[in-house]
């Protein structure tokens, strides 16, 4: 089932996908990367940027090297992760990355006992036709995790090694466990979606409930989730997609109904999603889930009424929220023709967050063009607005002209002027 993709920048790349070596011409170079790539989240993203670009530049072809299932899975399994996205939604995010060649590596008791030499001389060197490797700082690779950068830089005369630098997140780095915990303890979809990149989502197929929501009329839609992870016991602000449709918005119960308690004789916990003003497809079959917000803990109510009672007031906060986001897209889209001064001066809004480094250098190049020409320039701190926060918290700085989108992550004096001349010249 195709995914969404991802929420970021930049053009789609068709990738091909392998699971041996035999499968991977010899003869052509390669830039490559090595990693679990488990969420592929804005840390990943920026290694696999870095091989795409370096592929570029040496006229190699771009690779990543994956593994299924995770390493710990045969190393010690009662350590292992629970993974953040299946090997399909892992594809199909690196896919929209600038790599080429994808090789998803059987992850057994044969691979595992790899030294980081034979690693390097079989992967690498002979099968890959390596001539860089990008990785993070704390790569590790080989029998027992025996190598990491260094053992690569022994190899110097035939690999250049890159480590790209750790993406942070209010001043810590972006990692998948970090993710994990967020999810699984707090179920903060919010700073999740902000590691990310994008709101963290879930998929699977419809089932059958108890017939306790159209009791309290909110007939909701059940979801069997392929995903392991799923985020702590609460109530959610979603956006639902069935049998592949468009996203619609929706509220979301994870949890194992305690105001029923009992009622069944478990408690096992269900993901149940009402779909806000809009009919639900009788015969639905699929589903996929998108985690915008946490709203609440779940609760125990005194009965259905009481608990219907809230279930009100969740939809219309829910209703206002997305109409909040909704209205931010709009005033995005119509652009000049809604926000032109009365004098007609050009009027910059850049969306950003305090102690982003993003922003501060994206500031001081609007600042440094504003001595040159003349327009507006406002900055909109979106950890005031929580609509704001969830539209554009994973690609800040935002920057808009005269409302239309014009640059995200980074902008430089050159094109930044140009823009402004383009609509100059309208």
């Amino acid at each position: 089932m195709p995914l969404a993709t991802p929420e970021r920048p930049g053009e789609s790349n068709t990738m091909r996908v392998v699971h041996s070596l035999a499968d991977i011409s010899s003869s052509a170079p390669s830039v490559v990367t090595i990693g679990n790539f488990d969420g592929v989240h804005r840390g990943h993203r920026s290694i696999l940027e870095a091989v795409g670009e370096r592929a570029v530049r040496l006229g190699a072809r771009a690779v990543a090297v994956t593994f299924d299932p995770h390493p710990l899975r045969q190393v010690a399994p009662e350590r292992a992760p629970v993974p953040i996205s299946t090997l399909e939604q892992k594809i199909e995010l690196i896919s929209a990355s600038p790599i080429d060649v994808l090789l998803v590596q059987k992850f057994d008791a044969e691979f595992q006992r790899l030294s980081p030499e034979a690693f390097i001389e079989r992967i690498l060197v002979d099968g890959l036709q390596a001539r860089c490797v990008c990785v993070g700082k704390n790569f590790r690779f080989g029998h027992r995790h025996g190598g990491n950068p260094d053992t690569l830089r022994k190899w110097a005369d035939a690999i250049e090694v890159v480590e790209v630098p750790p993406v942070l997140d209010r001043g810590r780095p972006i990692s998948s466990s970090a993710i994990r915990s967020l999810l699984v303890n707090d179920g903060d979809a919010g700073r999740s979606r902000r590691m990310l990149g994008r709101c963290y989502e879930i998929e699977g197929r419809v089932v059958a409930g108890t017939g306790r929501g159209r009791e309290l009329t909110v007939p909701t839609l059940n979801i069997e989730s392929r995903n392991a992870l799923i985020p702590a016991r609460g109530v959610y602000l979603t956006r639902i997609s069935v049998d592949g449709g468009e996203y619609r918005d929706s509220l979301t119960n994870v949890g194992v109904r305690p105001t029923f308690d009992g009622e069944d004789g478990t408690r096992r916990r269900t993901i149940e999603t009402y779909v806000l003003d809009a009919a639900i497809e009788a015969g639905a079959l699929t589903e996929r889930l998108k985690f915008v917000k946490r709203l609440r803990d779940e609760q125990r109510f005194g009965g259905p009424g009481e608990l219907r009672a809230q279930i009100g007031r969740d939809m219309e906060f829910a209703r206002r929220f997305f109409r909040r986001m909704d209205r931010i897209e709009l005033e995005g889209a119509v652009g000049c023709a809604a926000n032109d001064g009365v004098d007609g001066t050009i009027r910059v809004t850049m969306f950003s967050r305090p102690g982003c480094h993003l922003c501060d250098s994206a500031a001081d190049v609007i600042h440094g063009v504003r001595r040159r020409r003349e327009f507006q320039f406002e900055v909109v701190n979106i950890e005031d607005d929580p609509a704001l926060e969830s539209m554009y918290g994973t690609r800040i700085p935002v920057i808009h002209i005269d409302g239309n989108p014009a640059f995200t992550y980074r902008v430089d004096a050159r094109s930044f002027e140009e823009a402004l001349e383009r609509l100059c010249n309208k």
